[in-house]
């Protein structure tokens, strides 16, 4: 297969509005064919239309590549500061403020992309395909290409259990009030026991909660990513019968172009006879 056309080919397949994906891709996988790549011409035809908010990312790509750049930049500086730098309140936030500017930034140019076309919807997904760009690196080859399907959405950083995209960052410490001090040697359960027993109970309670809510996010969650794996499915399936639909709309109007200039050219055979 020759990759460089097939690469060729998908670089500008994947330039054009959506609304001309379908009828770009039948001109290029038709060129490649005649070229004699069949493969090529094969692998353009499987090739998915973008959605409109991925469309604009992918513009957004190939016009000002340095924003992406920016962006997997910020992302690779928060995660070290997630990962090695958590015990500096203030390298973590600065990297966190300087990922959100980067994912910010590269949205407002998507949706200066989108034009009047742009609504709070695709901002939302836009946004949304940006964090996993930070966090999954085929999302982040799709952008560095310009070749995002269909917005994305991000879990966490990739084999960091544990970690968030954007992480809570630790309280301050409560200030201890002035009380007068417990005599050498003595505990807590010494000084007051009752209270103590109470601490405890509120410690694991909230431990509990804690534990409770983060199930029932995640159960939550993988009911999400089930429910939008079914859907991209059944977009999958209706965009494949829309192109098998246009397909047979085009062959019918060549057979109609056909049936009427035989006709036309009997009528005038016909006519020449008289």
């Amino acid at each position: 297969m020759a990759d460089g056309a097939l690469d060729d080919a998908l670089d500008e397949l994947y330039g054009v509005d959506p609304s001309e994906f379908v009828a770009a891709r039948k001109r290029l996988s038709a060129s490649l064919r005649r070229a004699g790549d069949k493969d090529a011409a094969k692998d353009l035809q499987a090739a998915r239309r973008p959605s409109t908010s991925a469309w604009a990312l992918n513009q957004v790509a190939r016009r000002q590549p340095q924003l992406v750049e920016s962006l997997l930049d910020a992302s690779r500086a928060l995660f070290a500061a997630q990962t090695r730098g958590s015990n500096k309140p203030d390298v973590l936030r600065d990297a966190i403020r300087e990922h959100r500017e980067a994912i910010d930034a590269t949205a407002d140019a998507a949706l200066s992309v989108l034009g009047d076309r742009s609504n709070d919807r695709f901002r939302g997904e836009i946004v949304s395909t940006l964090r996993a760009v930070s966090t999954d690196e085929a999302v982040s080859e799709q952008i560095r290409l310009g070749r995002i399907v269909r917005e994305a959405s991000a879990s966490g950083f990739p084999d960091a259990a544990g970690l968030t995209l954007v992480p809570d960052l630790r309280a301050p410490k409560p200030k201890v009030s002035h009380r007068a001090k417990p005599p050498k040697g003595a505990t807590r359960a010494d000084v007051d026991p009752a209270g103590s027993a109470a601490a405890d109970h509120e410690v694991a309670e909230a431990a509990r909660a804690r534990e409770e809510k983060r199930r029932a996010d995640l159960a939550l969650k993988e009911a999400a990513r089930r429910d939008a794996a079914a859907a991209e499915v059944e977009v999958d399936r209706a965009q494949a019968r829309v192109d098998e639909l246009q397909d047979a709309l085009e062959t019918a109007r060549r057979e109609l172009r056909t049936a009427r200039e035989r006709s036309r050219k009997a009528k005038s055979t016909l006519r020449d006879m008289r």
